[in-house]
């Protein structure tokens, strides 16, 4: 009897072994999973026109040797559009070759390129001529004795520093005024204007001084080429007289 239970004893032990080695066998094996990494997905950039002023300089063209070949002056105030690449998220990328080679005299500038919408033709502009995203405008005060000035910050408490004539042609910035910080910024017009002896000029001018209508423009354009022409030794006077007499009709048609 004792034998027996001693054999049955084995039996069930050996039973009750096997079963905890089968339940281990097929317990599933859990292993952790690498994360994939996780790729974020950029916007597609696209190409855009940015409006834009020419203030001086010249149009040039990119020869096959990657240098600038010079084509004619450019007339102040004229408008263009800059190319830019950009998406929804970020401001434009102005397409620009820097330390461009001019064929003229061999000197090393920076470039952007542009649309002229006046001769529908690409050109490219010295870096100092343009103003990105900008119109044109001219200074005009209405009221005799009244005289522009050009200020460093958009403040009616403000002293200018810089009085500017009129048909004075600007590129009026496009942008937000900061009214966070100056109360009136609202009334201001942040203006780049170009001056052939002191170079580039940035500041702000009071909003009824600025004028945009074409006409406007296309007057003082004329105007400014006229002064130009009178300061040139032996210049064609018939030139300009032609310019006087343009100046003088778009004057009447202007005030009429």
């Amino acid at each position: 009897m004792k034998k027996g239970f001693a054999v049955m004893t084995v039996l069930a032990l050996a039973v009750l072994f096997v079963g905890c080695n089968k339940s281990e066998s097929t317990s599933p094996v859990v292993t952790q999973e690498s994360e994939s990494p996780v790729v974020q997905e950029t916007a597609p950039k696209y190409t855009v026109l940015v409006d834009s002023v020419l203030l001086d300089g010249s149009y040039w063209t990119l020869n096959d040797e990657g240098k600038m070949d010079w084509v004619q002056y450019l007339v102040p105030g004229v408008s263009v559009q800059a190319y830019a690449t950009a998406d929804p998220l970020l401001n434009p990328e102005y397409e620009m070759i820097k330390d461009a080679i001019r064929t003229t005299d061999g000197a090393k500038r920076n470039f952007y390129h542009v649309y002229c919408p006046e001769m529908r033709e690409d050109y490219w502009v010295q870096e100092y001529s343009i103003v990105l995203n900008a119109y044109p405008a001219v200074i005009y005060c209405e009221e005799d004795g009244k005289v522009a000035s050009l200020y460093k910050t958009p403040d009616l408490a403000a002293t200018g520093n810089r009085n500017l004539d009129d048909f004075t042609i600007v590129a009026w910035i496009n942008e937000e005024p900061d009214t966070l910080t100056y109360d009136h910024a609202d009334k201001f017009a942040h203006v780049q204007i170009y001056d052939k002896k002191d170079g580039t000029i940035t500041g702000y001018v009071r909003k009824s001084f600025m004028n945009t209508e074409e006409v406007m423009i296309s007057y003082a354009q004329m105007d400014n080429k006229r002064k130009d022409k009178e300061q040139v030794k032996n210049y064609d006077v018939a030139v300009l007289e032609e310019l006087y007499d343009s100046c003088g009709a778009l004057a009447n048609y202007m005030w009429r």
